[in-house]
This record gives structure tokens, C-alpha cells and sequence, in this order.
């Protein structure tokens, strides 16, 4: 909070007598290091923080708080390399866990993040994003009852994270329960008729149930607020595409390349497809003519 925050900045301005007088220990530098890396010090902060790994070459809090530098400033390999360096000197830190694994899901490397997320949620209960995160990757490796059990947790404690919701609403779609999800969305825009999560969620239950036109009126709404949502594109040019309208659909694939040249969302649309071998083969049609990035699951 900003008394902590002002206490810290106090105590990086007039370190007083007695840290003049005696060396800081680890403990002393890495809180100094914190305290300056929330004041936007970056380069002052990493010296606290390196200052602290002279003191104690144990601390991987220290090694973390590098990293956080490291991803300000977009350096994300060196990130990378100092929550590993974090992780092995303490391997009962959390935290390091979930921030790698962010940086792992960015990479399309979910299988190495659900490893890193199950030791997060294990290490630290109340880390409600790290089990949402680890929902969504056993929802995309075909686990929907483990992340369904993981959502529920969610919501329990953050009952107003909508993404989460969403969550529940897919796990129900890939279990083929329309009628689950449809709720599932109209509960979402009852709440509130402009969260991005309910017209997502719609547009795939309006998918599934062959209405394509009001699949793709839903589509328009999720890219009025997020024009850059790869897996919306996705469906839209799909749909396009089972339209016959198949030049707006490789229109719309090339945005979708464009946006994400590695398309690792786009098995967000072929997890859902494995319902009707029709559906099956004009993804396979769609991507032979295009560039062939999904990775189909079996047919049933």
C-alpha cells in the first residue's frame, strides 16, 4: 500500500545511522531494491538487488526481482535466465514459478508452463491467476473436468473475474452441452452487455448451434473492443470460409497471421471442431488453400 510504499521510500532516502555504520545485510538491499523498482529506479534498484546477491549468492528473491527488471524492459530471455537462477536457489518460491510460465505460454510452450503453474498453485493456494492460467491449458490439452474443478476455485475467490466464467462456459461447450453454455454466455451479458467475455463465448455456442451469421454479429462486437483477438479472427474466418464468402475469409486469416505469426491460438477454434466430421474437413479444405497451422485432434 503507499504507507508501506512511503516507508520504503523513506527508508531508501535516509538510511540512517546504524545502516551507515554496519554493512545491509541481503535482506536489507532486496527490500531497498523493491521499494526502488516501484519508484521507477530501475538502475538503482538492480544495483540494491545485486548488492543483495554479494551479501547472500543464496537469495533467489533477489535474482527474481532482476528478472522483473529484466521484463520491464523487455529483455524477456534475460528474464527468463534469472527466474530459472531464482527457481534453483529457492525452489519454494512461488511467484518465480508463475512469472516463468507467463513468459512460457507467450512462447507457445504451454506443456514446460503446466509444469511451472501446478508447482505455483501448489506452493501458494491463494494464487487464484496461476490456477487460472493452468485452467485454461487443461481446457486446450483436453482436461476439462480438472479445469473445470480449477475455474470454480477461481471464482470463488475473484466471483467478478469474468475470464474465468468464459472458462466454465467453453469447458461446457467441448462436453457438448449447448444448452450449459448458451446460459452460460447470457449469464455473462446479463451482467454486464459489454463484457467481451459473454460475446466470446456466444459466438461459439452460435457457432456450434450453424447460426453463422449471428456467430459472426458476435464476432464484430469482441474485435470493436479487441480488434487484435487472433482466436475471434479465427472463428470469423471460418465462418467466412463455411459461408462461401472465402475471399473475406483469407482476408481475415492474413490479420490473424499477421497479429500472431505462429497462429498458437488457433487451436482454440480446432479443440471445438472435433464435434462433426463436416466441420473437420472444412478446416482441413480452409488450410490446405491457406497455411496449414492447426493441429487437428482426432475425429471421434
Amino acid at each position: 500500500g503507499k504507507g508501506a510504499c512511503a516507508s520504503a521510500q523513506a527508508g531508501v532516502q535516509k538510511p540512517g545511522k546504524a545502516a551507515a555504520s554496519t554493512p545491509a545485510s541481503a535482506q536489507e538491499h532486496l527490500a531497498r531494491g523493491r521499494a526502488l523498482a516501484e519508484m521507477g529506479e530501475l538502475a538503482r534498484a538492480e544495483t540494491e538487488y545485486q548488492q543483495a546477491i554479494a551479501a547472500d549468492p543464496s537469495n533467489g528473491e533477489a535474482h527474481f526481482g532482476i528478472a522483473e527488471l529484466r521484463l520491464e524492459q523487455h529483455r524477456i530471455p534475460e528474464a527468463a535466465d534469472e527466474l530459472q537462477k531464482a527457481i534453483q536457489l529457492e525452489p519454494g518460491f512461488a511467484p518465480a514459478y508463475a512469472e516463468l510460465a507467463e513468459i512460457l505460454i507467450a512462447r507457445g510452450q504451454s506443456g514446460q508452463a503446466r509444469e511451472l503453474l501446478e508447482n505455483a498453485v501448489r506452493l501458494d493456494p491463494r494464487d487464484w491467476h496461476s490456477r487460472y492460467r493452468l485452467a485454461a491449458i487443461l481446457m486446450d490439452g483436453g482436461q476439462p473436468a480438472r479445469a473445470t474443478e480449477l475455474l470454480n476455485q477461481v471464482i470463488r475467490t475473484k466471483p467478478d473475474f469474468l475470464p474465468a466464467q468464459e472458462g466454465l462456459g467453453l469447458g461446457m461447450l467441448r462436453r457438448g452441452d449447448l444448452a450449459g453454455a448458451s446460459k452460460a454466455a447470457d449469464k455473462l451479458l446479463a451482467a454486464n452487455p459489454q463484457a467481451v467475455e459473454g460475446h466470446r463465448l456466444m459466438a461459439l455456442v452460435l457457432w456450434r448451434k450453424r447460426d453463422l451469421e449471428s456467430s459472426l454479429a458476435e464476432c464484430a462486437v469482441v474485435l470493436g473492443i479487441e480488434p487484435d483477438s487472433v482466436p475471434v479472427m479465427m472463428l470469423q474466418a471460418l465462418e467466412l470460409w463455411q459461408l462461401n464468402r472465402r475471399k473475406e475469409s483469407r482476408q481475415i486469416f492474413a490479420r490473424a497471421a499477421k497479429a500472431d505469426p505462429r497462429l498458437a491460438s488457433s487451436l482454440y477454434i480446432c479443440r471445438l471442431v472435433y464435434c462433426d466430421a463436416d466441420d473437420i474437413n472444412a478446416v482441413e479444405d480452409f488450410l490446405r488453400k491457406n497455411r496449414g497451422v492447426f493441429i487437428l485432434p482426432p475425429q471421434p
